[in-house]
C-alpha cells in the first residue's frame, strides 16, 4: 500500500468532497440553502462559474517555494477574517458533530481511541496560540479546517470557506492546491490521467494547446522535479484546497486524483515538464505560457466511442446513448444523477433492449459525479427481474463510541435505497460491461454497486471513489459549508464489512494507455467490447429432471419432492418458478360492479417482500408457517387486476383518525390460521382484525409480537379518513365473500408523506384473501418520489406467525392485485440464476395438512431464458386419501376376478345381492363403492355393459379397465 502523508506528525486522511451528493431526512433540520439538493449538472455546472475574488497580483518570484515561503503567501493574501473566538467557536462546532456522529471511524486507516482528540489538538492549539485577536490568518484558518476534515479520509466529509477555498482566481502564485481533473479544465486546457509510474498521460487537450500538449505527451512534473514527488510538498505547506474536483476514499482513488491534479497546480510552480509522444523528447516549458483563457474543455477520463454521442453537458445533458459502429453493442454514457436522468437512463436501457438487437449492453460510469442514487432504478428494472436487498445504512448507537454502529432502516427511513427492484417481465440477459474508475464517486458508486448483482456483468477499468457514505451538513452559513458522513453502510450478504473506503473490485484492471490514446482509442471501451464479441453466441440451456408429479397422501401429512434444475448452456440461467393450484374461477356476479383493470402502463413496480434483512421474492412468496403464499397481478401466472366497487351498495363506516369500529358479520365462518370468525373489526389506518379492534398507526413487519395481532392488511400506515376519503364494507351473500374498501382515504402527512390510498381487502369463504389496489397516489416529502412506509400481509393471533407482501419500500399498485391462499402446492426458490454447467435442487412443498379427501391438480411453471425451452409446465397431482383397494371386476368379495363375479353381477341386476365391495377402503370422490369394484370397462359406472364386457374378457378379449377417477392400489 502507497504510504501517506504526514503533516506535523499526523496522518493525512483522503481528501474531502466539494458537493453533497445524498441528503438524508435528519439533515433536513440542519441544512438550508441552494446546496440541500444538487441540481442536475452538480459539480459541473459549479466549475463553469467565474471565480469572484481576484486577489491583489503576487508576482512568482523563481525557484522552489519552501514551506516558510508558502506560510508567507497564504498569511498575506485573504487578510484575518474572523477573530479568534469566531475561528475557535467555529473549528469545536465541527469537530463535536464529527465527534458524535460520524459513522466512518471504524474503517479509518490509522484510527487509534485517541486519533480525533490529537487533531483537535494539533490544529486548535495552532488558533489559540496565534495572534491575540484572530488567532492566524483567513488562508491558515481555511487550510486548518480543509486538513482537519481531511483527516477523517472520507469523500462527503469537508469544510470550506467558499471565498478561499472556491471563488478565488487560480492566478500564479496564488497558494491554492487543485485535485482532480474530472469536469471542465480551462486552466491548463488539458485532461491528465496516471500511468503505472505515477507520470501523467495526456488524454485530450484544446487544439492549440498553449504549449501544444497533444493526446499521448506525457507531463512529468514541474521545476525538474516529478509531480507525484511535489504534490506531498504542497500538503506538507498546509496549502488551502481550491474545491473545483473531487478526491477519492479508497486508497488508490486518492492517490489517483492527487496524481491527475498536477496540470491544474501550474501556477505554483516556474516551468513544466512534459515529454512529447511523437518525437521522445523532453522539454521544458515556462509556466507563464500557460496564463491564458483556454476554451471549455470537458474532461472524464473518456475518450469518444464511434456511434455514440457524449452527453452535452453544457446543454445540462448527463445521460447519453447509442450503439457502437460496427458492432451491435449498446452502449450508455453517465456522468450523474440529476431529476432529468431518471426518465433518460431508463429510455437508454428501454430503447437498446427493444428497438436495436444488441448483442451486449455498455454502461460507462466513470466519471459519475454521484447525485440522487435512486434515479437509477427505474432503469434497473428492466435490466433485472428479481428483487433482491444489496446493502443497508449503519449509523452511530452513541456519541461517545467512535466504533460501534446500529442499523439505519427505521419505518420511515430512505429503505428503497437498500434494495434492487427488478420488473418480473422483464430481464437482459446477454453480457453487461460496467466500466468504472477513480471518478465513479458516491451515487456513482452505488449504482455501479447494485450492477454486482447482475449474473451478466463484467467490470472493467479502475476502483471507484469507494464514497459509500451519506452526506450530511454539519453547518451551512454564510462562506461557510461542512459536511460529514452521518451513514456508514455494508452489503446484505458481508454485515460487518463496511464499504466506505474499501476497494471496488473490478473483474479486469484496465486504463488508458499511451498508444490507444495517441490513435483516438479508449483502452478500457476496447477491453470491453472484445470480452462481449467473446460470449456471443453463447445461451442458457435449461434441464429439469421432474416433469411430472404424482403424489398420494393422508389427510394432514405433507412432503417433499425436489426438482434438479440444471443449466447445459454457456451462459448465465435465470429460472423461476410459480406453483399453481388449480382455483374456481372468477366470482362476479351479484348487483356490484366488478372492473378489470390493467397493470399495463403504470409508472413503476417496484416490490419487496417477506422481512427486512432477508432475500425478497418478485411478486410471490411464503409459504409462512400455517401455509399461506402470496402472489400478485404483475407475474406472468397470477391473478387478473381487479377492482370491486361497492360505493353504492356498501355501508359507509365513519371512523376518526387511529380509530377502529365493529364488529361486523361476515355472513359465514371464514377460517384464518386455526380458529374460525365470523365478524370483524375495521380500522382507519388500512387493516382490519378479528376478536377485537385496534388502532395502531406506526406499521411494523409482519409477524410482530407487538400489537396489532390477528390482522389483515391491505395498506397499514397512518392513514387519516378526517382528512378526507370513504371506508365501506360489503357483505356479498351472492359470491359468499366479505369486501372492505379504502377509497381515496388521505394520508397523514405528519408521519408519512402525503396522498391517498384506494384499495380493498376481500375475505371470501373458501379462505382465500384478496387485495386489490386501484389507484395508489402517495409521495415522500423529503424525496418528491414515490415512496411509500406501509405493511401489507396477514398475521395469526399472537403474532408469531404472518405472511409479509411489503413493508416499507417501493411497491406501486395501481391496478393492481395481490391474492393470499393456503394453497397446497409451494416451490422454493421461486427465481435464480445457475451459473453455466451448475445446477440447483428446488424443494417442492406438497401439503394435505388443511384439505379433505379428494383430489388436487395443479402446475409449476418453470420460466427461464432458455431461447429453446422458455416455458415448461410441470403438472402436479395429489390424492388425499390411502386410495382404492380392490381388484378391478370383483363384486362378490373373493379377491379376485373370475366368472363367479359375472353369475354374482347377473344375479344383482335382476334384484340380487349389491355387490360385495370394500367399504371404505377408497373415500375418494366420485368412488362411490357400490359401482367402481364392477367397472371393468372404464366408464366409472357400473351396468349391464360390464357383464358384456367380462363375458367377451374370459372368452379371449380385452383385459378389465378401471375408472380412470379411482383406479386400485397397485
Amino acid at each position: 500500500m502507497t504510504n501517506r502523508y504526514y503533516v506535523s506528525g499526523l496522518l493525512i486522511g483522503l481528501l474531502a468532497i466539494c458537493i453533497v451528493v445524498i441528503v438524508s431526512p435528519q439533515a433536513l433540520s440542519q441544512a438550508t440553502g441552494p446546496e440541500t439538493y444538487p441540481d442536475d449538472l452538480g459539480l459541473f455546472k459549479e466549475q463553469l462559474k467565474e471565480p469572484t475574488y481576484y486577489p491583489e497580483h503576487i508576482t512568482k518570484r523563481p525557484g522552489h517555494y519552501t514551506i516558510t515561503d508558502w506560510s508567507a503567501v497564504i498569511d498575506s493574501i485573504w487578510g484575518w477574517g474572523l477573530t479568534k473566538t469566531e475561528k475557535l467557536a467555529f473549528f469545536d462546532d465541527y469537530w463535536d458533530t464529527v465527534d458524535e456522529d460520524f459513522a466512518c471511524f471504524p474503517n479509518l486507516p490509522g484510527y487509534t481511541p485517541g486519533y480525533w482528540d490529537s487533531l483537535r489538538t494539533l490544529y486548535r492549539t495552532e488558533i489559540v496560540t496565534g495572534d491575540s485577536v484572530y488567532g492566524v490568518s483567513r488562508g491558515r484558518f481555511a487550510a486548518i479546517m480543509n486538513y482537519l476534515a481531511l483527516g477523517l479520509n472520507e469523500q462527503h466529509s469537508y469544510v470550506r470557506d467558499t471565498l478561499v477555498n472556491k471563488h478565488t482566481s487560480l492566478d500564479p502564485g496564488v497558494p491554492l492546491f487543485v485535485t482532480g481533473g474530472w469536469g471542465w479544465n480551462n486552466h491548463f486546457g488539458a485532461g491528465l490521467t496516471p500511468l503505472p509510474d505515477s507520470s501523467l498521460l495526456v488524454y485530450k487537450a484544446v487544439n492549440p494547446h498553449p504549449v501544444g500538449l497533444v493526446p499521448g505527451d506525457i507531463v512529468l512534473g514541474y521545476d525538474g522535479i516529478a509531480w507525484k514527488d511535489l504534490y506531498p510538498q504542497i500538503m506538507a505547506a498546509q496549502l488551502p484546497f481550491s474545491e473545483k474536483y473531487w478526491r477519492g476514499s479508497s486508497e488508490s482513488s486518492y492517490i489517483h486524483s492527487l496524481l491527475m491534479g498536477a496540470g491544474a497546480n501550474w501556477h505554483l510552480f516556474d516551468t513544466l515538464d512534459i515529454v512529447q509522444y511523437g518525437t521522445g523528447d523532453t522539454l521544458h516549458f515556462p509556466t507563464s505560457l500557460l496564463d491564458v483563457q483556454n476554451p471549455n474543455l470537458f474532461c472524464s477520463e473518456q475518450l469518444a466511442v464511434p456511434g455514440v454521442p457524449m452527453p452535452n453537458v453544457l446543454g445540462g445533458e448527463l445521460t447519453s446513448f447509442g450503439v457502437i459502429s460496427g458492432t451491435q453493442i449498446g452502449y450508455i454514457y453517465n456522468l450523474g444523477w440529476g431529476s432529468n436522468d431518471e426518465q433518460a437512463f431508463y429510455n437508454a436501457i428501454q430503447t437498446l433492449m427493444t428497438d436495436y438487437q444488441t448483442t451486449g449492453l455498455i454502461l460507462d460510469f466513470r466519471c459519475n459525479s454521484g447525485g440522487l442514487m435512486h434515479y437509477g432504478q427505474k432503469g434497473f428494472e428492466l435490466l433485472f427481474n428479481t428483487t433482491e436487498p444489496a446493502y443497508e445504512w449503519l449509523v452511530r448507537c452513541n456519541p461517545n463510541d467512535h466504533l460501534n454502529l446500529c442499523s439505519n432502516q427505521p419505518p420511515n427511513d430512505d429503505t428503497y435505497f437498500s434494495y434492487i427492484y427488478g420488473a418480473a417481465d422483464s430481464y437482459y440477459g446477454k453480457p453487461i460491461a460496467v466500466l468504472v474508475g477513480p471518478g465513479t464517486r458516491s451515487a456513482g458508486d452505488f449504482i455501479a454497486l447494485v450492477m454486482k448483482y447482475h449474473p451478466m456483468t463484467r467490470f472493467f477499468g479502475k476502483s471507484t471513489t469507494a464514497a459509500f457514505s451519506r452526506s450530511k451538513y454539519a453547518f451551512y452559513t454564510g462562506e461557510r459549508r461542512g459536511t460529514y458522513a452521518d451513514a456508514e453502510s455494508y452489503l446484505h450478504d458481508n454485515p460487518g464489512q463496511y464499504l466506505t473506503r474499501s476497494e471496488f473490485p473490478v473483474d479486469e484492471e484496465v486504463w488508458l494507455t499511451q498508444s490507444d490514446v495517441a490513435q483516438g482509442n479508449d483502452t478500457v471501451v476496447d477491453a470491453a467490447v472484445t470480452w462481449i464479441n467473446s460470449q456471443a453466441g453463447n445461451q442458457s440451456d435449461i434441464l429439469c429432471d421432474v416433469l411430472s408429479l404424482d403424489i398420494t397422501l393422508d389427510p394432514g401429512e405433507d412432503t417433499t419432492q425436489y426438482l434438479t434444475i440444471t443449466n447445459n448452456g454457456s451462459s448465465h440461467l435465470f429460472y423461476s418458478l410459480t406453483p399453481l393450484v388449480d382455483a374456481s374461477p372468477d366470482m362476479q356476479t351479484g348487483e356490484i360492479s366488478v372492473v378489470k383493470t390493467s397493470s399495463q402502463g403504470k409508472p413503476t413496480n417496484e416490490k419487496s417482500g417477506n422481512t427486512p434483512g432477508t432475500p425478497l421474492i418478485q411478486g410471490q412468496g411464503g409459504p409462512d408457517g400455517y401455509g399461506y403464499t402470496w402472489i400478485d397481478s404483475d407475474q406472468p401466472h397470477g391473478i387478473s387486476p381487479v377492482w370491486v366497487d361497492i360505493s353504492t351498495v356498501g355501508t359507509a363506516v365513519i371512523l376518526g383518525n387511529d380509530a377502529f369500529d365493529g364488529p361486523f358479520g361476515l355472513g359465514f365462518d371464514f377460517q384464518f390460521y386455526d380458529s374460525s370468525y365470523s365478524e370483524i373489526y375495521i380500522c382507519s389506518n388500512g387493516f382490519v382484525s378479528f376478536g377485537g379492534g385496534h388502532t395502531e398507526s406506526y406499521n411494523t413487519p409482519i409477524p410482530s409480537g407487538d400489537s396489532p395481532d390477528n390482522i389483515i392488511s391491505p395498506w397499514w400506515d397512518d392513514l387519516d379518513p378526517p382528512r378526507g376519503g370513504d371506508i365501506y364494507y360489503y357483505q356479498d351473500t351472492t359470491d359468499s365473500r366479505f369486501i372492505v374498501s379504502y377509497v381515496d382515504v388521505e394520508k397523514n402527512p405528519f408521519n408519512s408523506g402525503y396522498g391517498d390510498v384506494t384499495c380493498q381487502a376481500i375475505l371470501y369463504s373458501n379462505g382465500q384473501i384478496e387485495f386489490n389496489y386501484l389507484d395508489m397516489e402517495m409521495r415522500n416529502f423529503i424525496y418528491r418520489h414515490d415512496y411509500y412506509t406501509a405493511t401489507i400481509g396477514i398475521e395469526n393471533i399472537d403474532g408469531s406467525d404472518g405472511l409479509q407482501v411489503f413493508y416499507n419500500a417501493g411497491y406501486f399498485f395501481d391496478n393492481f392485485s395481490v391474492r393470499i391462499t393456503t394453497d397446497w402446492l409451494a416451490v422454493t426458490p421461486a427465481s435464480g440464476y445457475i451459473a453455466p454447467g451448475e445446477n440447483v435442487v428446488a424443494p417442492v412443498t406438497v401439503s394435505a395438512r388443511y384439505l379433505n379427501y379428494g383430489i388436487y391438480t395443479g402446475n409449476i411453471y418453470l420460466d427461464s431464458n432458455d431461447p429453446a425451452d422458455s416455458n415448461i409446465v410441470i403438472p402436479v397431482t395429489m390424492a388425499v386419501g390411502a386410495g382404492c383397494d380392490y381388484v378391478v371386476g370383483d363384486v362378490n368379495g373373493s379377491d379376485s376376478y373370475n366368472g363367479l363375479d359375472i353369475t354374482y353381477g347377473v344375479a344383482y341386476f335382476k334384484g340380487g345381492n349389491d355387490p360385495f365391495c370394500p367399504f371404505g377402503s377408497c373415500p375418494i370422490p366420485p368412488c362411490d363403492a357400490f359401482f367402481y369394484c364392477g367397472d371393468v370397462n372404464g366408464s366409472c359406472n357400473y351396468n349391464g355393459l360390464d357383464i358384456t364386457y367380462g363375458v367377451a374378457y374370459f372368452k379371449g378379449g380385452s383385459a378389465p379397465v378401471p375408472c380412470g377417477d379411482c383406479p386400485p392400489v397397485e
